[in-house]
């Protein structure tokens, strides 16, 4: 054991370190946030009763054609244990006759508050209601 209080200090504190890649520049919003398993379950399942809602008054009624899934690779079996989370839920709500395409990477890029932001450990899920198909066939 060490007889330096501070170099005993060091492996407690260094897991309560945030770690940056590089100097941020005065100004930089930085944002923090808590893997919550509960929450993020919640959080989908209202965003897919919002769906479901949205579909069967008032907003566009119809049933999907098709979804798409951009989710994150730290989400499914990080957060829930299980790969394909958010997929299997889609289908679960919505039945699994419906197509669902997918990419799983680092961060997402969606809409808030009107503008473009990068979100990390998230899902974006959007149901297509209406699908048209343009093909140009190119000679040469």
């Amino acid at each position: 054991m060490t007889a330096d209080p501070v170099e005993a200090l060091l492996p407690a504190a260094a897991a309560l370190a945030v770690a940056v890649s590089e100097q941020p520049r005065v100004g930089t919003e930085i944002t923090f946030s808590l893997r919550d398993q509960q929450a993020a379950r919640t959080d989908l399942e209202e965003a897919l009763t919002a769906l479901e809602g949205a579909l069967a008054g008032g907003g566009p009624k119809g049933r999907p054609r098709l979804f798409v899934v951009f989710s994150s690779s730290g989400r499914d079996a990080a957060i829930f244990g299980a790969p394909l989370w958010d997929v299997t839920r889609v289908l679960s709500r919505f039945g699994p006759d419906i197509p669902v395409v997918g990419v799983s990477g680092g961060a997402e890029i969606a809409t808030c508050g009107g503008k473009a932001h990068v979100f990390a450990q998230s899902a974006v899920i959007t149901a297509l209601l209406y699908l048209v198909v343009f093909a140009h066939v190119l000679e040469g």
